[in-house]
């Protein structure tokens, strides 16, 4: 599900060369048979399994294509799942990040209304921090770029 994307694509593009290689291959085979000059039954059930030994090694070829095109599907997608874990980490520490600042807020007024008299530090009103943010700065989140953090939305409860 997770890798390095050029690890990924390179090994795409080596199983890409192995096919070329194997085509050529086949092909030089057949050329070789065909070079021969080999007229009789001998030559021609030679030339016909050289013939079935090219099918085969442009099969194989195929089959090296295929994996190669099924790697790079998977590069793509294993880019995708880490833009979507990037904007999912952005909202989140956005959201933790806005939680604090509003926390240190609340801790700055009660300090001034703990100086001015006004209110004591168990006061109400728009001093009280919400559990909210109360609940998303003291989360703890993955580290960055983490596959975990797909999780985070549905553990906060947030949208992102």
């Amino acid at each position: 599900m997770y890798g390095d994307t050029r690890v990924i694509r390179r090994q795409a593009d080596r199983m890409d060369q192995r096919a070329n290689d194997l085509r050529a291959q086949g092909r030089a085979l057949v050329a070789a048979a065909d070079a021969t000059g080999w007229v009789s039954l001998s030559g021609d059930r030679m030339k016909a399994r050289v013939a079935e030994r090219r099918a085969g090694l442009d099969a194989t070829a195929a089959a090296y294509e295929e994996a190669a095109a099924e790697l790079r599907q998977h590069a793509k997608e294993v880019e995708e799942l880490k833009h979507l874990i990037s904007l999912i980490e952005d909202k989140v520490r956005g959201l933790i990040s806005g939680a604090v600042d509003r926390l240190k807020d609340v801790a700055g007024d009660v300090v001034d209304t703990m100086v001015g008299g006004v209110r004591s530090v168990f006061g109400g009103g728009d001093h009280e921090p919400s559990a909210e943010d109360q609940r998303l700065a003291s989360y703890a989140p993955p580290p960055p770029g983490d596959k975990a953090w797909l999780d985070v939305p549905d553990d906060l409860g947030v949208r992102v």
